[in-house]
């Protein structure tokens, strides 16, 4: 049988293949018979194959035939604890590869086989004197310095690490991250003027690259040595006046200092170079945010940086995005609006960017753009029952009902997967939907799954209840619910004017006055103060009636009888 061309590669690249050939050349103590040989090269070869394919249990059972006849070859033992760490077999892995390098201290993979198991079998010591042994034995392994320093390191032998990385240091010369390396290691060890001549080492180094004057500034903060920061910051933004970062460390000295005018100069600084990244502006400003509602002065500095911020990156949304959160906290809503607008004309795709639209939209009731902008929120985020929840209920306030009633009904179908707590509320908008287009069927079924989940529901015991009297069904249970909503809410005009119209549609005038009478006390609507006026022609207060019907005309929201009812001074209904 022969072994393909790229498997011979691979052994003789390994110093592996020291069967037949080579044995032939030298003589050993124990001589092996030409015919146990080739039967071993044979074994040998069949396992190598199954290992080229990853089926090492096959591969190893090949070995092991093998090594049954040629149990002194290093290649072989080798193999067979590559193949053994593959099936995490590592106890027995360690006995090959520690035979192996037995057999043959020449080559180096051996010891970085045996190196290796005692890494993954957590034995760090023994991995040490492993590396510490090919480094001493063979020439030219000086790379596997660090490797050594790797082992210390587990090992926690944070003395011997450093001396390992000077070593490598001595012979490589300086290396950023093993100068950072050294410095956790004397750091972790409370060795602060160690870790700072490392990195005045680096410095001398490479004189020329400003990110080590950055790192040892960093450095120095970090251990409250704000004094001899501010002495290398100032010298590097002498050298460098446009340099960013070493504002953003002068930004942050000031802020630990409580210098909050001199924090902002530097910080201002910063955030009008376009060559400081956006995001590390960005996370500036998110630090502000919680600061901007408690402190006058904190709030100019946001916004002067957040107009900055989208002057300076007028093509990044987040520069917008942030900026409309600095607004929105600054209760200037409409430019905050402005802001998230701009934002998603750059960037459409950020889910809670179009949250804040849509609420602000909402807060000021801009009811076109809260159903243009819900509408585009729906399309890009099919599945946010509350994107549906807002459209259906803009196209509600605008009377739209069939509209409404399509987006309620497929975002409740959404909630019911995702946020159950949210199907009381499409519930609620489509009891007042269907009531819309006098599906009083379906707008009582809604109503009543309200209740039936949560019977203490205001809103929804309010508008059903009110809906009944209009149509003057079930006016007891609209007399029991406009009642809870009274005692529970004594001030509220709008309870007191759904409570007091149900007991007018009962006939109970005296009761009905006296709550009517007292919602237009506390309301100037024009429905409430047409039904305080309907009320009093009924108890023969024509003349006041007339007076309430003048008053509710000025103020809108009133029947279409109004006009009659004043012309003719008669009560129409």
């Amino acid at each position: 049988m022969r072994i393909s061309t790229h498997l011979l590669l691979i052994l003789l690249f390994l110093g592996l293949y020291t069967f037949s050939l080579a044995q032939s050349k030298r003589k050993r103590k124990s001589e092996i018979s030409l015919a146990k040989q080739q039967q071993s090269e044979y074994y040998f070869t069949d396992g190598m194959k199954e290992y080229t394919v990853e089926n090492y249990n096959k591969a190893i059972e090949g070995f092991q035939r093998a090594y049954e006849l040629t149990p002194n070859n290093a290649g072989l033992n080798y193999m067979i604890a590559e193949a053994l760490q593959r099936t995490d077999e590592l106890d027995k892995a360690e006995k090959y590869s520690a035979k192996a390098l037995e057999l043959d201290e020449t080559n180096k993979y051996y010891y970085l086989q045996l190196a290796h198991i005692y890494e993954l079998k957590k034995k760090y010591e023994e991995s040490v004197k492993i590396y510490q042994k090919l480094i001493k034995k063979l020439p030219h392994t000086e790379q596997y310095l660090y490797e050594l320093a790797d082992m210390q390191l587990n090992a926690k032998d944070y003395d011997e690490a450093i001396k390992t990385y000077d070593k490598a240091e001595s012979i490589f010369g300086k290396n950023e991250d093993v100068v950072r390396q050294k410095q956790k290691l004397y750091l972790r060890t409370n060795k602060l003027d160690e870790a700072l001549n490392e990195g005045n080492k680096l410095i001398s180094a490479f004189p020329d690259d400003i990110r080590y004057q950055l790192q040892q500034a960093e450095l120095l903060i970090a251990n409250k040595k704000v004094d001899e920061a501010l002495i290398l910051l100032n010298k590097i933004i002498a050298d460098n006046p446009n340099e960013p970062y070493s504002r953003l460390l002068m930004f942050d000295i000031y802020r630990v200092k409580n210098q909050k005018e001199k924090a902002f100069e530097q910080v201002l600084i910063a955030f009008k170079n376009p060559t400081l990244d956006i995001d590390s502006k960005v996370s500036i400003l998110y630090n502000y945010l919680s600061e901007i509602q408690k402190n006058d002065q904190i709030k100019s500095y946001a916004q002067q940086l957040g107009l900055i911020l989208t002057q300076v990156h007028p093509l990044e949304a987040k520069s917008y995005s942030i900026n409309g959160d600095v607004l929105f906290l600054s209760d200037s809503k409409n430019k905050a609006l402005e802001s998230y607008l701009s934002a998603i004309k750059l960037d459409n795709s950020k889910y809670k960017i179009w949250q804040q639209v849509i609420s602000i939209d909402a807060e000021l009731n801009l009811l076109d753009s809260l159903v243009a902008h819900s509408s585009q929120a729906v399309e890009l985020f099919p599945t946010q029952s509350i994107f549906w929840f807002y459209n259906g209920t803009s196209y509600l306030q605008k009377k739209n009902y069939d509209k409404a009633i399509e987006s309620l009904e497929q975002g409740k179908k959404i909630a019911k997967a995702s946020s159950p707590d949210m199907v009381n509320q499409f519930n609620a908008q489509l009891g007042d939907s269907y009531n819309g287009i006098k599906n009083y069927k379906k707008s009582d079924e809604a109503f009543e799954a309200v209740l039936k989940s949560d019977p203490n529901n205001a809103h929804v015991m309010n508008n059903y209840s009110y809906f009944l009297s209009l149509r003057k069904e079930k006016l007891e249970d609209a007399k029991k619910w406009g009642k809870i909503l009274v005692e529970k809410h004594p001030e509220e005009a709008t309870y007191l004017d759904t409570y007091g119209w149900i007991l007018y549609v009962a006939q109970e005038y005296p009761e009905a006055l006296k709550y009517l009478e007292k919602a237009a006390k506390n309301s100037d609507n024009g429905t409430i103060l047409e039904h305080y006026g309907d009320v009093l022609f009924k108890m023969g207060k024509k003349e006041d009636a007339l007076e309430q019907w003048k008053k509710a005309k000025i103020q809108g929201e009133v029947s279409e009888l109004i006009d009659k009812k004043i012309a003719d001074k008669n009560l129409y209904e």
